[in-house]
Protein backbone atom coordinates (compact mmCIF):
# COMPACT_ATOMS: atom_id res chain seq x y z
CA UNK A 1 0.00 0.00 0.00
CA UNK A 2 1.31 3.45 -0.94
CA UNK A 3 0.71 4.90 2.52
CA UNK A 4 2.71 2.12 4.20
CA UNK A 5 5.62 2.80 1.85
CA UNK A 6 5.51 6.49 2.71
CA UNK A 7 5.42 5.77 6.43
CA UNK A 8 8.30 3.29 6.11
CA UNK A 9 10.25 6.12 4.45
CA UNK A 10 9.53 8.41 7.45
CA UNK A 11 7.17 10.49 5.32
CA UNK A 12 3.84 11.56 6.81
CA UNK A 13 1.10 11.66 4.15
CA UNK A 14 -1.60 14.33 4.43
CA UNK A 15 -4.90 13.19 2.92
CA UNK A 16 -7.56 15.66 1.88
CA UNK A 17 -11.23 14.59 1.96
CA UNK A 18 -11.73 15.62 -1.66
CA UNK A 19 -12.23 13.14 -4.48
CA UNK A 20 -13.03 13.57 -8.17
CA UNK A 21 -15.54 11.81 -10.37
CA UNK A 22 -14.82 10.65 -13.92
CA UNK A 23 -15.68 14.07 -15.29
CA UNK A 24 -13.22 15.76 -12.93
CA UNK A 25 -15.83 17.34 -10.70
CA UNK A 26 -14.73 17.54 -7.04
CA UNK A 27 -16.64 15.50 -4.47
CA UNK A 28 -16.59 16.05 -0.70
CA UNK A 29 -15.88 12.87 1.27
CA UNK A 30 -17.01 12.49 4.86
CA UNK A 31 -13.69 13.09 6.64
CA UNK A 32 -14.74 10.95 9.63
CA UNK A 33 -15.42 8.04 7.27
CA UNK A 34 -12.12 8.60 5.47
CA UNK A 35 -10.14 8.55 8.72
CA UNK A 36 -11.96 5.41 9.87
CA UNK A 37 -11.26 3.59 6.62
CA UNK A 38 -7.60 4.61 6.62
CA UNK A 39 -7.12 3.48 10.22
CA UNK A 40 -8.52 0.06 9.35
CA UNK A 41 -6.51 -0.36 6.15
CA UNK A 42 -3.26 0.78 7.79
CA UNK A 43 -3.75 -1.53 10.80
CA UNK A 44 -3.39 1.52 13.04
CA UNK A 45 -3.14 0.99 16.78
CA UNK A 46 -5.33 4.02 17.46
CA UNK A 47 -7.62 6.40 15.58
CA UNK A 48 -7.66 9.98 16.92
CA UNK A 49 -10.34 12.54 16.09
CA UNK A 50 -9.79 16.20 16.96
CA UNK A 51 -13.05 17.96 17.79
CA UNK A 52 -14.46 21.14 19.31
CA UNK A 53 -15.96 19.16 22.20
CA UNK A 54 -14.49 18.05 25.54
CA UNK A 55 -15.49 14.47 24.81
CA UNK A 56 -18.64 12.46 25.27
CA UNK A 57 -21.01 13.68 27.97
CA UNK A 58 -24.29 11.97 28.73
CA UNK A 59 -26.68 13.58 31.23
CA UNK A 60 -23.85 15.80 32.45
CA UNK A 61 -21.48 12.90 33.09
CA UNK A 62 -18.17 12.82 31.21
CA UNK A 63 -17.29 9.42 29.78
CA UNK A 64 -13.51 9.04 29.48
CA UNK A 65 -13.21 5.28 28.84
CA UNK A 66 -15.83 3.33 26.97
CA UNK A 67 -16.04 -0.20 25.53
CA UNK A 68 -17.22 -0.07 21.93
CA UNK A 69 -20.28 -2.17 22.81
CA UNK A 70 -21.35 0.47 25.35
CA UNK A 71 -20.78 3.22 22.79
CA UNK A 72 -22.93 1.46 20.22
CA UNK A 73 -25.67 1.18 22.82
CA UNK A 74 -25.46 4.91 23.55
CA UNK A 75 -25.58 5.74 19.84
CA UNK A 76 -28.92 3.91 19.70
CA UNK A 77 -30.41 5.24 22.94
CA UNK A 78 -28.85 8.67 23.50
CA UNK A 79 -28.46 10.05 19.98
CA UNK A 80 -30.21 13.31 20.85
CA UNK A 81 -27.70 14.00 23.62
CA UNK A 82 -24.75 13.94 21.20
CA UNK A 83 -23.85 16.95 19.03
CA UNK A 84 -24.21 16.01 15.37
CA UNK A 85 -20.51 16.32 14.54
CA UNK A 86 -19.53 14.34 17.61
CA UNK A 87 -22.10 11.67 16.77
CA UNK A 88 -20.51 11.21 13.34
CA UNK A 89 -17.08 10.74 14.87
CA UNK A 90 -18.30 8.20 17.40
CA UNK A 91 -20.17 6.24 14.73
CA UNK A 92 -17.05 6.02 12.59
CA UNK A 93 -14.86 5.33 15.63
CA UNK A 94 -17.05 2.29 16.35
CA UNK A 95 -16.80 1.27 12.70
CA UNK A 96 -12.99 1.44 12.78
CA UNK A 97 -12.80 -0.58 16.00
CA UNK A 98 -15.12 -3.24 14.64
CA UNK A 99 -12.86 -3.40 11.56
CA UNK A 100 -9.80 -4.14 13.70
CA UNK A 101 -8.46 -0.85 15.09
CA UNK A 102 -7.99 -1.50 18.85
CA UNK A 103 -8.79 2.00 20.13
CA UNK A 104 -10.19 5.37 19.10
CA UNK A 105 -9.73 8.63 20.98
CA UNK A 106 -11.84 11.76 20.65
CA UNK A 107 -9.86 14.83 21.78
CA UNK A 108 -10.72 18.48 22.31
CA UNK A 109 -8.65 20.24 19.67
CA UNK A 110 -9.22 23.59 21.37
CA UNK A 111 -6.88 22.57 24.20
CA UNK A 112 -3.30 23.68 23.67
CA UNK A 113 -1.08 20.65 23.06
CA UNK A 114 -3.98 18.17 23.28
CA UNK A 115 -2.57 15.84 20.63
CA UNK A 116 0.98 15.97 21.98
CA UNK A 117 -0.27 15.36 25.51
CA UNK A 118 -2.25 12.34 24.34
CA UNK A 119 0.72 10.86 22.47
CA UNK A 120 3.47 11.57 24.97
CA UNK A 121 1.97 12.28 28.38
CA UNK A 122 -1.24 10.20 28.40
CA UNK A 123 -3.03 12.74 30.57
CA UNK A 124 -6.45 11.20 30.07
CA UNK A 125 -8.38 13.89 28.19
CA UNK A 126 -11.36 13.42 25.91
CA UNK A 127 -13.04 10.04 25.43
CA UNK A 128 -11.27 6.79 24.59
CA UNK A 129 -13.25 3.95 23.03
CA UNK A 130 -11.71 0.48 23.05
CA UNK A 131 -12.20 -2.87 21.40
CA UNK A 132 -14.62 -5.56 22.50
CA UNK A 133 -11.52 -7.64 23.27
CA UNK A 134 -11.57 -5.81 26.60
CA UNK A 135 -15.29 -5.70 27.26
CA UNK A 136 -15.06 -8.63 29.70
CA UNK A 137 -12.73 -6.59 31.94
CA UNK A 138 -14.21 -4.35 34.59
CA UNK A 139 -13.31 -2.70 37.87
CA UNK A 140 -13.72 -4.95 40.89
CA UNK A 141 -16.39 -4.19 43.47
CA UNK A 142 -16.63 -5.16 47.13
CA UNK A 143 -18.63 -8.31 46.35
CA UNK A 144 -15.72 -9.62 44.22
CA UNK A 145 -13.23 -9.86 47.10
CA UNK A 146 -14.10 -13.49 47.91
CA UNK A 147 -13.78 -14.61 44.26
CA UNK A 148 -10.47 -12.79 43.85
CA UNK A 149 -9.17 -14.40 47.03
CA UNK A 150 -10.15 -17.88 45.81
CA UNK A 151 -8.55 -17.32 42.40
CA UNK A 152 -5.29 -15.97 43.80
CA UNK A 153 -5.00 -18.82 46.32
CA UNK A 154 -4.19 -21.13 43.42
CA UNK A 155 -1.29 -18.85 42.57
CA UNK A 156 -0.20 -18.72 46.21
CA UNK A 157 -0.10 -22.54 46.40
CA UNK A 158 2.14 -22.66 43.32
CA UNK A 159 4.24 -19.85 44.84
CA UNK A 160 3.71 -17.67 41.78
CA UNK A 161 1.78 -15.07 43.81
CA UNK A 162 2.38 -13.45 47.15
CA UNK A 163 -0.35 -14.32 49.65
CA UNK A 164 -2.96 -11.70 50.43
CA UNK A 165 -5.79 -12.21 52.89
CA UNK A 166 -9.39 -11.73 51.82
CA UNK A 167 -9.53 -8.78 54.21
CA UNK A 168 -6.55 -7.07 52.58
CA UNK A 169 -8.07 -7.65 49.12
CA UNK A 170 -11.37 -6.18 50.30
CA UNK A 171 -9.53 -3.16 51.75
CA UNK A 172 -7.83 -2.45 48.40
CA UNK A 173 -10.64 -3.63 46.11
CA UNK A 174 -10.51 -0.37 44.11
CA UNK A 175 -7.05 -1.40 42.87
CA UNK A 176 -8.33 -4.61 41.23
CA UNK A 177 -9.61 -5.35 37.75
CA UNK A 178 -11.38 -8.61 36.98
CA UNK A 179 -12.05 -10.61 33.82
CA UNK A 180 -15.59 -11.93 33.75
CA UNK A 181 -17.08 -14.60 31.49
CA UNK A 182 -20.78 -15.53 31.72
CA UNK A 183 -21.05 -13.83 35.10
CA UNK A 184 -18.05 -15.67 36.63
CA UNK A 185 -14.69 -14.10 37.45
CA UNK A 186 -11.93 -16.09 35.75
CA UNK A 187 -8.97 -13.73 36.23
CA UNK A 188 -7.77 -10.69 38.09
CA UNK A 189 -5.03 -8.07 38.14
CA UNK A 190 -4.02 -5.45 40.69
CA UNK A 191 -3.14 -1.95 39.50
CA UNK A 192 -1.47 0.32 42.04
CA UNK A 193 -0.53 3.90 41.16
CA UNK A 194 2.23 5.21 43.40
CA UNK A 195 2.11 8.63 45.01
CA UNK A 196 4.38 10.23 42.42
CA UNK A 197 1.87 9.18 39.74
CA UNK A 198 4.62 8.37 37.23
CA UNK A 199 4.87 4.67 38.14
CA UNK A 200 2.13 2.02 38.24
CA UNK A 201 2.61 -1.51 39.51
CA UNK A 202 0.93 -4.47 37.81
CA UNK A 203 0.49 -7.29 40.32
CA UNK A 204 -1.60 -10.30 41.33
CA UNK A 205 -2.09 -11.34 37.70
CA UNK A 206 -3.80 -14.71 37.76
CA UNK A 207 -6.15 -16.64 35.49
CA UNK A 208 -8.08 -19.79 36.34
CA UNK A 209 -6.45 -22.90 34.87
CA UNK A 210 -9.15 -23.61 32.27
CA UNK A 211 -8.73 -20.11 30.76
CA UNK A 212 -4.93 -20.00 30.76
CA UNK A 213 -3.05 -19.77 27.44
CA UNK A 214 -6.08 -18.10 25.81
CA UNK A 215 -4.89 -14.49 25.96
CA UNK A 216 -6.84 -13.55 29.09
CA UNK A 217 -3.75 -12.60 31.13
CA UNK A 218 -2.29 -10.56 28.27
CA UNK A 219 -5.54 -8.64 27.79
CA UNK A 220 -5.76 -7.86 31.50
CA UNK A 221 -2.17 -6.55 31.59
CA UNK A 222 -2.75 -4.50 28.41
CA UNK A 223 -5.95 -3.05 29.88
CA UNK A 224 -4.21 -2.24 33.19
CA UNK A 225 -1.36 -0.51 31.32
CA UNK A 226 -3.86 1.51 29.27
CA UNK A 227 -5.64 2.49 32.49
CA UNK A 228 -2.31 3.54 34.02
CA UNK A 229 -1.57 5.65 30.94
CA UNK A 230 -4.93 7.38 31.17
CA UNK A 231 -4.19 8.19 34.82
CA UNK A 232 -0.86 9.79 33.93
CA UNK A 233 1.66 7.02 34.63
CA UNK A 234 4.69 6.82 32.36
CA UNK A 235 6.00 3.42 33.40
CA UNK A 236 4.47 0.14 34.54
CA UNK A 237 6.48 -2.21 36.74
CA UNK A 238 5.92 -5.82 37.71
CA UNK A 239 7.67 -8.12 40.17
CA UNK A 240 7.54 -11.87 39.79
CA UNK A 241 9.33 -15.05 40.78
CA UNK A 242 7.87 -17.35 38.12
CA UNK A 243 6.10 -15.32 35.44
CA UNK A 244 9.01 -13.32 34.00
CA UNK A 245 8.62 -15.00 30.59
CA UNK A 246 4.94 -14.04 30.50
CA UNK A 247 5.74 -10.39 31.16
CA UNK A 248 8.75 -10.23 28.81
CA UNK A 249 7.66 -12.46 25.92
CA UNK A 250 3.89 -11.88 25.95
CA UNK A 251 3.56 -8.37 27.38
CA UNK A 252 6.85 -6.83 26.11
CA UNK A 253 8.20 -5.87 29.55
CA UNK A 254 11.97 -5.47 29.95
CA UNK A 255 14.06 -6.74 32.84
CA UNK A 256 15.02 -4.03 35.30
CA UNK A 257 16.64 -3.71 38.71
CA UNK A 258 15.61 -2.76 42.21
CA UNK A 259 16.57 0.81 41.32
CA UNK A 260 13.60 0.92 38.94
CA UNK A 261 11.21 0.57 41.89
CA UNK A 262 9.70 3.57 43.69
CA UNK A 263 11.44 4.26 46.99
CA UNK A 264 8.40 3.13 49.00
CA UNK A 265 8.48 -0.25 47.22
CA UNK A 266 12.20 -0.92 47.62
CA UNK A 267 11.91 -1.32 51.39
CA UNK A 268 9.17 -3.92 51.07
CA UNK A 269 11.20 -5.69 48.36
CA UNK A 270 14.16 -5.99 50.71
CA UNK A 271 12.03 -7.24 53.60
CA UNK A 272 9.84 -9.88 51.90
CA UNK A 273 12.81 -12.03 50.83
CA UNK A 274 11.18 -13.30 47.63
CA UNK A 275 14.00 -12.02 45.37
CA UNK A 276 11.48 -11.30 42.64
CA UNK A 277 12.60 -10.23 39.20
CA UNK A 278 11.81 -6.62 38.45
CA UNK A 279 10.37 -5.87 35.02
CA UNK A 280 9.18 -2.62 33.49
CA UNK A 281 7.35 -1.24 30.47
CA UNK A 282 7.56 2.40 29.40
CA UNK A 283 4.05 3.61 28.55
Amino acid sequence: MLFNKLLDADTIPVITPIAFNREGAPLRINSDLLASELASKLNASKLIYMTTQEGLQISGQSLTNLPVADLEGLIKTATKQMPERLLSKFKHAAKAINAGTPRAHILDGRLFGALLNEIFDKVGIGTMVYSNDYQSIRRAVAADAHSIYNITQNGVRSESLRERSQESIAATIDDYLVYEIDGSIVGCVNLKIYDSGDIAEIGSVYVQAFYQNKGVGRKMVEFACAEAQERGSRRAIAMTTQASKFFSKVCAFEEGTVNDLPAERREDYAQNGRNSKVLYLDL
